[in-house]
């Protein structure tokens, strides 16, 4: 039996892992996707789907597998855009150095 969760679905499952009752051996896989974890209880072979760099997760092992889609997590897109304009702003101020850095050329 392959237990699948999704975001608020995966909070539940990462407590059913986490809570013990993973001792039972009901389910033979578990697939979390879009939050969930850190797990403490990885009897259970355990596929995880996040978007990149959202929270600690442990490392590729027989029994857990992460894999991290690119793009942003979902629910901060204020976080998102700031760091996207920050980049911007910073490229820009680079190349406004660069051009003063480098004399004409006649």
């Amino acid at each position: 039996m392959v237990a699948l969760g999704a975001s608020q679905s995966a909070s539940q499952l990462t407590s059913y892992i986490n809570g013990g009752y993973n001792s039972h051996h009901l389910i033979d896989l578990y697939i979390i996707t879009r939050g969930g974890g850190p797990f403490n209880d990885l009897s259970t072979p355990v596929w995880q789907l996040n978007e990149e760099a959202q929270g600690p997760h442990p490392k590729d092992s027989k029994n857990y597998r992460l894999w991290e889609e690119a793009g942003r997590p979902s629910g901060r897109s204020a976080e998102f855009w700031q760091r996207a304009r920050d980049e911007i702003e910073q490229e820009l101020l680079q190349q406004q150095d660069d051009v003063i850095d480098k004399p004409e050329s006649f």
